[in-house]
């Protein structure tokens, strides 16, 4: 009998802190969404944090074993990478707009969201099946489980970045109901 614990354990943050995800973005106005916030002209403005956040799943699929849902996009890859910089788009130039960023971002987190809960013990905690992987992680699985919380990794860090381009604080931002559900959404 195959075991999912960890993952299944994973699964209602997972959801929840999509739905906050998606709580800060509402209200955004689409000519902010690839704009610094005012005064703060190398903080990362909400089109690069949600991109960044969307190139994730797919190296998550691919390590828990689902390769065939991962959807990588290479111009996702090359503007949201960890190394590249974020840049201040007035003229909508840089930055595919808010509605295709904020859709991939749904997509992939989608794709875990369907598998997360299957995935077993067993690949959770097992060595990482990439030798690049095993050199700079732990080999109890953690690169999976990382990746996969990548969204509970959000607050408070980037989710400040949001809430700040928005006039106010994470608590602030994420009052409300969530656009994903019915569940009310709180920051914790």
């Amino acid at each position: 009998m195959t075991t999912t614990h960890i993952a299944s354990a994973m699964v209602p943050g997972f959801e929840r802190t999509i739905g906050l995800a998606h709580a800060l973005i509402d209200g955004i106005a689409a000519d902010r969404f690839a704009r610094c916030p005012d005064g703060h002209p190398t903080m990362n403005h909400p089109a690069f944090l949600i991109g960044h956040l969307s190139i994730y799943p797919d190296r998550a699929l691919h390590l828990m074993g689902h390769p065939d849902l991962a959807s990588p996009r290479d111009a996702y890859s090359e503007l949201f990478d960890p190394r590249a910089r974020n840049r201040d788009d007035a003229d909508d130039s840089i930055y595919p707009p808010m509605d295709e960023i904020v859709a991939y971002f749904t997509e992939r987190h989608d794709a875990i969201a369907k598998v997360l809960a299957s995935v077993s013990d067993e690949v959770m905690t097992g060595q990482m099946p990439d030798p690049g992987f095993r050199a700079t992680l732990p080999d109890d699985g953690l690169g999976r489980r990382v990746p996969a919380r990548t969204p509970r990794h959000v607050p408070p860090g980037p989710i400040e970045h949001v809430a700040a381009s928005r006039g106010h604080g994470p608590r602030d931002a994420a009052r409300g109901v969530n656009p994903r559900g019915s569940e009310s959404v709180t920051a914790s």
